[in-house]
């Protein structure tokens, strides 16, 4: 049975939900935040010589597009979570 790109995609997202939600909680005491592991986690797998292929971004553009869109919403997300405003319109009022 060959795994399928969509199942490391449903993979990825599934690590960087774990991520966005414990990752805080273990290095609330150094000053990394989620993009910045995020990278260094996947420097140390391209790193690794497991025969992944070349993180080349002009040659995966479609790829690369989706990985940064992805860490955008991943960004927005952790910055989401670290508001203590309740929702309603008096409490966003300025």
């Amino acid at each position: 049975m060959a795994l399928e790109p969509y199942f490391f995609a449903q993979l990825g997202l599934g690590v960087a939900l774990v991520l966005v939600a414990v990752l805080p909680r273990i290095v609330s005491d150094w000053p990394v935040s989620l993009p910045v592991f995020s990278l260094a986690l996947g420097y140390l797998l391209f790193s690794l010589p497991v025969g992944l292929p070349t993180p080349d971004p002009l040659a995966y553009g479609s790829v690369v597009e989706k990985l940064a869109e992805l860490g955008v919403i991943l960004a927005l997300t952790g910055a989401g979570l670290k508001l203590d405003r309740r929702p309603g319109l008096r409490n966003w009022a300025s």
